[in-house]
């Protein structure tokens, strides 16, 4: 149907969070901000982990390759003292967004008025003892135990990477204490995640670098560019 209303002799269709997959080979240190810093090993998978309107992940396994995911709808890994207050496990992106946040911000405070995601950051700067810093330091804690979980699973020696508006927007209050105390959670492989990098991508458009990069590897390859 694109082709047709377009004029199109062909077209591709990508996720979003693979084409920013396809742009990490791509981005300097100056569109980088270290959250851990690791010991990468060349030529293993890459994990990109989007947390926005939703959550989103993808492997690189290579260049060329950007495996999609639907990581976000699998259960959320959460701690003991968590369980009982968000009941049975949620999807990850249920909680591990921006709407997400939200959520979780009225299931640890019932009795407050609830708070955008943005009234949540805003809140947690100004006041580091309010309801809001609270939240958001266990929701990181949340975030670096799933990412924990995801690297694992794919075994992304390669390092991980994490994206998305609502860790870019508030890249500056991001709490790295929160993030890696759940990242480095006992796993009986502690020196393995220790070795692993993490980035937050602070390029204010990486979709459009991996869409280029996408193009010039894989179409253009197609037609003999």
């Amino acid at each position: 149907e694109i082709c047709q209303h377009f004029g199109f002799t062909s077209c591709e269709l990508l996720n979003d969070l693979q084409a920013q997959g396809y742009a990490v080979a791509q981005l300097g240190s100056d569109a980088l901000i270290d959250i851990k810093p690791g010991s990468p090993n060349a030529g293993k998978p890459v994990l990109v982990v989007g947390v926005g309107t939703g959550l989103g992940a993808c492997v690189v396994i290579s260049p060329d390759i950007v495996l999609a995911t639907e990581a976000g709808h699998a259960n959320l890994s959460t701690f003991d003292d968590l369980q009982q207050r968000l009941g049975l496990k949620p999807a990850r992106e249920s909680i591990l967004s921006g709407p997400g946040l939200e959520r979780f911000y009225a299931c640890m405070h019932a009795d407050s008025a609830p708070l955008s995601s943005r009234e949540i950051f805003e809140q947690a700067s100004r006041e580091a003892g309010s309801d809001a810093a609270a939240c958001l330091s266990r929701w990181y804690r949340l975030l670096g135990l799933n990412v924990r979980d995801l690297v694992l699973g794919v075994g992304a020696e390669g390092g991980a990477f994490l994206t998305g508006g609502v860790l870019q927007s508030n890249a500056e209050r991001f709490d790295r204490e929160a993030f890696l105390d759940g990242f480095l959670q006992p796993t009986g492989i502690k020196n393995y995640l220790e070795s692993i990098p993490v980035s937050l991508i602070a390029h204010p458009h990486p979709a459009l670098v991996g869409l280029g990069q996408y193009l010039q590897r894989n179409v253009a390859a197609q037609h003999n560019c």
